[in-house]
C-alpha cells in the first residue's frame, strides 16, 4: 500500500524524531523494506503528484515551475480536535456532503492522534474549470473545496454537537471556555474541530495510511 500510494509522489520516511531526506522517491517494494529495516516509524507522501519528484531538489521553485512538473493533486481534508468525537461527527457530515455531490471514491482514515484525513483523488475532478486545467488549481482549489464543504455542513455540525453537549461541556472537553465558541453571537462548531488549512500548501506531506503516529504511538 505504501508503494501504491507513493506513485508519482514525493515521499519522506520518519524514524522516530529523525526525518529522512527529501525529495525522495521509492520505486520498488524492496526500497520500503529497507526503510523498515532502518527503523522507519511512519511514511509520508505529498498531496501533489509530480512528473519526477526529484526535480524538486533544491527547492525555491516558482508557482509556474511547480505547475510545469506537477501532473495532479489530491484534496486532503485534515480534521483535528482535542475531543476525537468532534472529529468523527465532522467527518461523518463531510462524507455525507461528498456523497451528495456524487463523489464515490473518497477515502477516510484515522490520523493516529486527534483526527481524520479525508482524501478525494485527483481522478474525481473535472479536467478543466473556467477553462483552466484542474492540475494548476493547487493549492487554491483545495481551499475553495474545504471552505465550501465547511459552509455546507456548519449548521448540521452545530446541531449534532448540541444534541449531546452544551457549550460549557463542549468547550471544556477541548480545553476552551464557552465564550471561545461564539462568534458574532452564534456558536461556531469549527472552534471545536478544525479542518486544517496547513495541509493546503505546496509540498506539504501527510502521514500515509498504516503509519504510526509518533506523538501518540
Amino acid at each position: 500500500e505504501f508503494l501504491r500510494l507513493s506513485e508519482n509522489r514525493e515521499v519522506q520516511a520518519w524514524f522516530g524524531d529523525i526525518r529522512g531526506r527529501r525529495p525522495e522517491i521509492v520505486n520498488f517494494q524492496g526500497d520500503i523494506n529497507d526503510l523498515v529495516k532502518q527503523g522507519m516509524t511512519s511514511f509520508h507522501v505529498s498531496e501533489e503528484r509530480w512528473r519526477d519528484p526529484l526535480l524538486l531538489e533544491g527547492g525555491g521553485l516558482s508557482k509556474k515551475e511547480l505547475d510545469n512538473i506537477q501532473i495532479g493533486w489530491d484534496a486532503i481534508l485534515d480534521l483535528d480536535s482535542k475531543n476525537l468525537e468532534f472529529s468523527f461527527m465532522c467527518g461523518e457530515l463531510l462524507t455525507e456532503a461528498l456523497k451528495f455531490h456524487d463523489i464515490k471514491n473518497y477515502s477516510i482514515k484515522f490520523s493516529g492522534n486527534h483526527g481524520l484525513h479525508i482524501g478525494i483523488p485527483f481522478e474525481a475532478f473535472p479536467s478543466f474549470v473556467n477553462n483552466v486545467s484542474i492540475k494548476d488549481y493547487f493549492p487554491d482549489g483545495v481551499r475553495v473545496i474545504s471552505e465550501y464543504l465547511k459552509n455546507m455542513i456548519k449548521d448540521f455540525l452545530s446541531a449534532k454537537i448540541l444534541e449531546k453537549y452544551n457549550l460549557e461541556s463542549a468547550a471544556k472537553s477541548v480545553g476552551k471556555n464557552a465564550n471561545d465558541l461564539v462568534i458574532n453571537g452564534k456558536f461556531d462548531p469549527f472552534k471545536l474541530v478544525d479542518v486544517d488549512s496547513i495541509l493546503i500548501s505546496s509540498r506539504h506531506l501527510f502521514r500515509c495510511a498504516y503509519s504510526i503516529n509518533e506523538k501518540s504511538g
